[in-house]
């Protein structure tokens, strides 16, 4: 019997060590076990000098294309994003604020419930200004992700 308690107390105590250590790496700080954390690496641009070039003998191969017109990349531009609209719905029990990027809930708010903490209000259940952050993201458009 008191071998199994200890046995529980030993699994317990190193679960305990590895959900800090996990949460250590989460926050970006160094673990216990004293490896550094994870960044992503960055990736370098090349310059657009550095296009390969076809191989002087690579035109007289038979089907072979053309080495300019197969190996130049496509310039972009990069492009400012129009700023947010907020489209307001009102119906009998919400009124309901959605942005147009991303398509985000960023305010909600029960008509027909007052808030218990401030009387005379309407519960809030989602609100996007300075003092509370509170949205429902849909996830519709995003740069790197996979939509």
């Amino acid at each position: 019997m008191d071998l199994r308690r200890s046995v529980l107390w030993v699994v317990f105590t190193m679960s305990m060590i590895f959900l800090y250590n996990s949460w250590l790496r989460y926050n970006g700080e160094t673990d216990l076990f004293g490896t550094p954390p994870a960044h992503p690496a960055q990736v370098a641009s090349a310059p657009t000098s550095a296009v390969p070039q076809a191989a002087p003998g690579a035109a007289a191969l038979p089907g072979a294309a053309p080495a300019a017109a197969s190996l130049t990349a496509p310039a972009t531009t990069a492009t400012a994003e129009p700023a947010a609209q907020l489209i307001s719905i009102q119906t009998d029990l919400m009124d309901v604020k959605i942005s147009s990027r991303g398509c985000n809930l960023v305010y909600a708010k029960l008509l027909k419930y007052e808030s218990r903490s401030e009387p005379g209000k309407n519960v809030v259940l989602f609100d996007d200004t300075a003092n509370s952050k509170y949205m429902a993201q849909s996830g519709l458009i995003g740069g790197d992700f996979p939509n």
